[in-house]
């Protein structure tokens, strides 16, 4: 049984300097973010709450850029589960039984996944590039026909006029 695992993640490994250097960068940046707003309050250039909103903004920018900075995305497979993890905001990877699945459509930008319960997942691609959006659906491919798992292919409908 094939297995694979495709890494998602668009920077790689980094080393400690650098996470250093990233870290310095940030914390001089958030120092001069902290000095021009003083400034402004203190000639009173601008009002209270326009610094407070400046200041709210910086902060939920550097929270995104440490969770994106974090993140771990992935789609894995064995004989047994498929694991995937491709959003920011999910902590825990989602997983699909193989033996759970009765069918696998395998559409344009989206892999669906039909239970034999009748409920049915779909696993979005259409953010990811081209290359990797073709990998993870040929991989989901193989190892649905070494499972004899029924594959149904969605068409790609062209509006022409």
């Amino acid at each position: 049984m094939e297995s694979f695992y495709i890494n998602l993640n668009s920077h790689p490994e980094r080393s400690k300097r650098f996470r250093r250097f990233i870290i310095l960068i940030s914390i001089i940046l958030v120092i001069m973010v902290g000095l021009t707003f003083w400034a402004f309050y203190a000639f009173s250039i601008f009002n209270i709450w326009l610094i407070l909103l400046l200041s709210l903004h910086t902060i939920i920018y550097f929270y995104l850029v440490y969770k994106g900075y974090k993140s771990e995305l992935y789609v894995k497979s064995d004989s047994s589960v498929l694991s995937y993890k491709l959003s920011l905001y999910r902590r825990t990877p989602t997983l699909i039984f193989w033996g759970s699945i009765r069918k696998v459509k395998i559409g344009p930008t989206y892999v669906t996944f039909h239970k034999r319960s009748g409920k049915r997942k779909t696993m979005y691609l259409g953010w990811l590039s081209y290359a990797n959006n073709i990998n993870i659906k040929h991989n989901i491919d193989i190892i649905a026909r070494q499972l004899n798992i029924e594959i149904e292919y969605g068409e790609i409908i062209e509006y022409v006029e």
